[in-house]
Formats: structure tokens, sequence, C-alpha cells
């Protein structure tokens, strides 16, 4: 019996899923498997309402001898191995969910193998790597102070200084040098920090400078290369010297990815949180907030229903959209439970009876139509530029929360 001595030492076996699934219950508290396969690498037993439950585990010691413990559970190998082939077609039969935390044990193994590596320091762990990258933050924030030091002039003389890496004439390059000289006499824009011209300082000094057309189209083709430059140095951001309305042929959406790129979580924490203080629909804003924290399409996410809800999965999608390849269901917890909560709340105390999560005041049969108004007063009141509510969430679930979904 694999608990007889389950108290007095660790056991030592070769795991395997038929194995897992007959474990003995602890004689006391609970006991460790050894795999004989991975060093290091195991299951902890133990009882949990009367039935024997196991998890997986590292258990190692780093090269300065620390002890670590890491541990893997049905959960988190569900999430780490989703595959859409594994899901059949109708509602609530999903073969994915007949899988028990025994048959996952290869994908277990692989697991080990990596976190192992990156505890004995064969390969970079997690720590050394969010370590590194605070480090190349914070000496990229210095790089970035340092720029917006330097003059407007100073940066153009260097980007004119090595045209002959962009293709550029001697000739174009004196062409480029005395539309910034006129520019620069007539604003004295040159003379300022770069840090000073942000935030339509310099945008303000372009469409007021008394120049000619011509002057001013190559005076724009110089700034933008000069723009890109000191962002890529993490100086001032290209949207913040030059506004899209100052060119033309500009991406429509870069102003805005500019923006939500100099954006931290907190900010976007902030702003949701002020999205609630709007003076506008409790659907509209609760709307907005779920956008940020389900990878549905708004759309989807409008029309939520409630009898979609099993448990705390989500079906956003029917039979035949699953078929095509779309995902079949999210999670409901974290900010988007308390999201969902909050609306029924609202709805009751409204005594508005209708299957949808965010239904038209006085008609509780349909949808809201659009959060057009809402979204305009948040982007206002932060003094956000005109991004679209599906843009801005995609950005935020891919940047903070590795959601794969594209930008644009």
């Amino acid at each position: 019996m694999l608990a007889l001595y389950a108290d007095l030492m660790v056991l030592r076996r070769h795991l395997t899923p038929e194995l897992l699934r007959r474990l003995d219950p602890p004689a006391r508290t609970e006991y460790w498997i050894a795999d004989t396969q991975i060093r290091g690498f195991g299951v902890r037993v133990w009882l949990a309402g009367g039935n024997v439950s196991f998890g997986y585990a590292v258990r190692k010691s780093d090269p300065n001898g620390k002890s670590v413990r890491r541990s893997l559970n049905l959960g988190d190998l569900r999430v780490m191995h989703y595959n859409p082939a594994d899901w059949a077609f109708e509602l609530n039969q999903y073969a994915f969910f007949d899988r028990d935390l025994a048959s996952f044990l290869p994908e277990a193994r692989a697991w080990a193998k990596l976190e192992i590596a990156k505890i004995t320091g064969k390969i970079e762990s997690d720590e050394t790597l969010a370590l590194a990258r605070l480090e190349d933050a914070e000496y990229r924030a210095k790089v970035g102070r340092y720029v917006s030091g330097l003059t407007l002039r100073h940066c153009v003389e260097l980007v004119l200084k090595h045209r002959k890496v962009r293709g550029w004439t001697e000739e174009y390059e004196d062409r480029l040098r005395r539309a910034f000289n006129a520019f620069d006499e007539v604003t004295g824009a040159g003379q300022l920090p770069v840090g000073q011209l942000e935030n339509g300082v310099l945008a303000e000094r372009i469409e007021g400078a008394p120049i000619g057309f011509g002057t001013m189209r190559l005076l724009r083709s110089l700034l933008g290369v000069v723009a890109d430059n000191i962002a890529a140095l993490d100086g001032p951001r290209r949207w913040q010297l030059l506004p899209r309305r100052l060119e033309p042929y500009a991406n429509p959406k870069e102003e805005g990815l500019e923006f939500l790129k100099s954006l931290e979580l907190i900010d976007f924490e902030r702003f949701l949180q002020g999205v609630r203080a709007i003076d506008a629909s409790w659907q509209s804003k609760l709307s907005i907030e779920l956008a940020f924290h389900l990878q549905a399409p708004f759309t989807r996410i409008r029309t939520g229903r409630w009898s979609h809800i099993v448990e705390n999965r989500w079906y956003p999608y029917g039979a035949e959209r699953r078929r095509a390849g779309y995902f079949v269901f999210e999670n409901i917890d974290g900010p988007a439970a308390e999201c969902l909560a909050l609306a029924k709340r609202n709805a009751e105390n409204a005594q508005i009876r209708s299957d949808y999560w965010f239904p038209t005041d006085g008609t509780s049969d349909q949808p809201i139509k659009n959060v057009d108004r809402t979204w305009k007063k948040a982007l206002e009141q932060h003094e956000w530029p005109d991004v679209s509510l599906g843009f801005a969430s995609k950005y935020f679930k891919r940047s903070f929360f590795g959601d794969t979904c594209p930008i644009g």
C-alpha cells in the first residue's frame, strides 16, 4: 500500500496516470511521492472532504542551497494547454473537461523540467528576468530624461549628420536645414529642450509659423524623423511632439497607439475607476469597464445574456460560431464578476427584469444600442486622445494580461 510508510519517509515511484488515480489516503496529514523519472518532481497527496486529492509540485534547491517549492493545479494546466481541437460542438459537452489531473502527467513533467531549470540556474529564472527588465526600464528612463533635455536644434543636427544612413543627398540635407532654420528663426523652437515642446507646444509653433507651403512640407518631413529618433530613445512620444493632424498621410491609429504605450497598468486602473463616476447610465459605464476584463468583442459584451452563464463560465458564441474556431467560454471572476454583480443589483433596484446584462431603460427585451457618448466623456475627463473603446481595451488586455487579439 502506498500510504503504509507515507508519514515516515518520502515514497519514490515512477508516476503514471493509473498510479495517480488509485492513491491511498495519508495515515495522518499528507505525504509526498517523488517521481523517479524527473528528480525534484512529484505529487503531494492529502485528504480533502473525505476524498484523496493530489497536486503536482517541484521541490528543488537553488545554487545558494535555498529550498524552492512550486506547485501546479488542474486549473493552471487547463489554461496552459488550452486547445480548441479538444472541444466538442454542443454546449456543456467538452472533452477538455473530461481530462482529470492524472491525464495531464506528461504536461506536468514538461512544466517541471522548465521550472527545475529556472530554479537551478540553468536558464534565467522569472525573478532574474523581471529584475533585468526593471534595470532596463530604469536605464531607458535615464536615457529618456537625457534626451528630453537636449535642444530641438541639437537633435535636428544629429539627424542631418547621419543623412547618408537614410539615403539623403547633400542637396536634400541642405534643403531640410534651410527649412528648419526658417522655422527656428520665426519661432525660436530650436533653442528649447525637447521636453518643453511636447503636448501641443511644438505643434502650435509649427501651425503658426509664417513659412511657405513647400518649406512647411520639408520641415514636417525632417521633424517626423527627429521625433521617431527621440521616441526610440524613450524621450517624448511622437504623438506628443507631432499630433496626427500635422501629418496628413499618417496612420489614423498612430497617435492613439503611441499614447497607450506611454501608460502603465495603474493609469488604466485609474481610468476605469473614473468611468464609474461619469454622469451616464450604469449600463454604459459597466459595459465599458467589462470590455477591459473580458476577451470577447464589445458587441458580444454589450449584448451579453445571463442565460449564457453556466456556473462561472460565460459562453458568448453559439455552436455554429464555435465550429468556425471561436473560443467557447470565458471565466467570470475577479473584476468581471464584480461588474456583473453590480449590473444585477442595479437592474434589481430599477425593477428591470431582463436576460440582458445591460438592458435599455424601459425596454427590458433589448440591450443598449451603444456607449459612444459615455466613452467620449471618459476620454475627455481623463484627457485621453480619441481612441476607440475596442482599440484601447484590446491594447490593455494584450499588454498587461497576455491577450493575443490583434491591435487594430
